[in-house]
């Protein structure tokens, strides 16, 4: 019996540890590869602190990042769904927990974000919050008011999971959106000259008409006998 108080000591110390290293566990996870400013190619890139494995590139790996819901013209104003997908392929290789992040930016427009697995980076930049399993990630994007084509570009990081940042999987791709036409209105297909002939068409019609009744019905001149 007077063991009791010594086992539930250990088993105490026993649950401590474990605690702390799920702590330290999840604040891996959530703590990976923050975004950066930039990085999602508009003034920088994913490069700049994760150093790529040379033998485990995304285009060794079978790795990818596509951007889906990118109008091939854009409509002034309108708000577009804009999806980033990542496909790891076999990723990097030694790998303990294979994560994903990334990183989008657009030239023109306003991005937002649609949920809770996406982080504000700046106006017309969004990232992953965070590194995580999750490989598929929607956003909001609002077309501006420009005739300028609009390029989207993403940055994305397929981690080996190591806690460190060498040795990742980096991934890089960029779309364009095609501006509406500007084309300025055609002065010749103004109303109003065709207004002002239809009008004197009435008016000569009308006057025509007017002198046909009046001559037709005229009344016969008086004669001598009248």
């Amino acid at each position: 019996m007077a063991s009791s108080p010594r086992r539930a000591g250990v088993l105490a110390t026993i649950t401590f540890i474990i605690l702390i290293i799920l702590a330290v566990l999840v604040a891996t996870i959530t703590m990976a590869m923050p975004p950066q400013p930039g990085a999602s190619g508009i003034d920088g890139s994913c490069r700049s602190c994760h150093t790529p494995n040379d033998d485990y590139n995304g285009v060794s790996v079978g790795a990818s990042i596509t951007i889906e819901g990118v109008p091939g013209t854009f409509v002034h104003g309108r708000e577009y769904t804009i999806t980033v997908v990542i496909e790891r392929g076999l990723g990097p290789q030694p790998s303990y927990d294979i994560l994903h992040a990334f990183q989008l930016g657009v030239t023109n427009g306003t991005l937002g974000i649609a949920n809770a697995t996406c982080i504000q980076i700046g106006e017309r930049e969004v990232g992953s919050q965070g590194a995580s399993e999750v490989d598929r990630w929607s956003v909001k994007w609002t077309a501006p008011f420009s005739y300028e084509n609009v390029a989207f570009m993403a940055e994305g990081v397929v981690g080996n999971g190591d806690g460190t940042e060498a040795g990742d999987v980096r991934l890089s791709t960029t779309i364009t959106s095609f501006a509406p036409p500007n084309v300025p209105p055609d002065e010749s297909l103004d109303p109003w000259p065709y207004w002002w002939a239809a009008i004197l068409t009435v008016v000569a019609v009308t006057g025509i008409v007017g002198y046909v009744i009046v001559v037709t019905h005229r009344p016969p001149p008086l004669g001598p006998e009248d």
